[in-house]
């Protein structure tokens, strides 16, 4: 992509660790366009097939994360809201059956990031010895 800024012609290269997405689009670019829908980007392990969180309900009321669980693996969700990181990002849509890229108007709403849950083993906890010094009365009879 090119852009004119000031007189200079600037080229933006899509990153080589970015992958292109082969399946459907969930929403038509006039949904994505209107005012009903917000977009949100959301950030995935790379080992988490995004097709299973189709229909996955997440609700966040009172708060920024929550917890979800795909399969047998749990994972943190957490949201921000208007994040600085998509405030620049558009979204190039693939006509069906064409060749032809659609620039999707508006800006994401914000990020989210699923991040997979690692449990802690728990250390017993031992009883310490106390580290005040014992007092011996028996001298004292």
């Amino acid at each position: 992509r090119r852009r004119i800024e000031g007189g200079r012609t600037r080229r933006y290269e899509v990153p080589s660790s970015f992958s292109a997405t082969t399946g459907n689009v969930a929403l038509p670019v006039e949904e994505i366009s209107s005012d009903e829908h917000r977009l949100w980007l959301i950030r995935t392990p790379t080992d988490v097939n995004i097709s299973n969180l189709d229909g996955v309900k997440i609700s966040l009321r009172g708060g920024e994360q929550t917890e979800v669980q795909i399969g047998d693996i749990g994972y943190e969700f957490t949201r921000k809201e208007y994040h600085s990181d998509t405030q620049h990002l558009s979204v190039l849509l693939k006509e069906e059956g064409g060749e032809q890229l659609t620039l999707a108007s508006g800006i994401f709403c914000g990020m989210a990031t699923l991040t997979k849950k690692a449990l802690c083993p728990e250390i017993p906890k031992t009883e310490s010895p106390s580290k005040r010094p014992r007092l011996d009365y028996s001298a004292h009879e």
